[in-house]
């Protein structure tokens, strides 16, 4: 018996029952379910438009047309939270969320902060104190001696 498509697509998720997403258990790239069909790997959200909603639309522009996550969960693959925008629509979602890297947010706001701005007055404190190395402020808050190193030159969190 030869298995279609949708028969494959649908062995490689589970339901998460608290959000709703369906989450890709299979291959992932930078976060993104993949999917190989006829020989080419496919992002699996993609794939899931395409089955469940209907074709994706042909886009003029650089990146084409986007699949978008409401959700905001890159391994979600639920057809119900997938939505078609261009690039610039899922830029504007993304910031409207503060999600990633947006323009001009600093400190906590910034989606990609693994500290806030209470733990970088401590470690510019403890930094000050001449104690402590970088790596071991480092391996205290669980980042990279490179971060630490980045507020001790207020390369980063320049205003805490």
């Amino acid at each position: 018996m030869v298995d279609t498509l949708l028969d494959r697509f649908n062995t490689k998720y589970i339901v998460n029952s608290t959000t709703g997403c369906w989450e890709w258990t299979d291959y992932l790239s930078q976060g993104y379910g993949k999917l190989k069909v006829n020989g080419k790997k496919l992002a699996a959200h993609r794939v899931s438009y395409e089955l469940f909603k209907g074709n994706i639309p042909d886009g003029d522009s650089f990146h084409g047309v986007c699949v978008c996550h409401s959700c905001d969960n890159r391994k979600c693959v639920n057809p119900e939270h997938l939505f078609i925008g261009s690039h610039k629509d899922n830029m504007r979602d993304r910031d409207k969320k503060h999600r990633g890297k947006v323009p001009d947010t600093t400190g906590s706001l910034n989606g990609r902060s693994k500290l806030n701005e209470f733990q970088v007055s401590i470690i510019k404190k403890l930094l000050d104190s001449g104690l402590y190395y970088q790596r071991e402020i480092a391996e205290i808050f669980d980042v990279s001696r490179r971060c630490i190193g980045y507020i001790k030159t207020e390369a980063k969190w320049r205003h805490v």
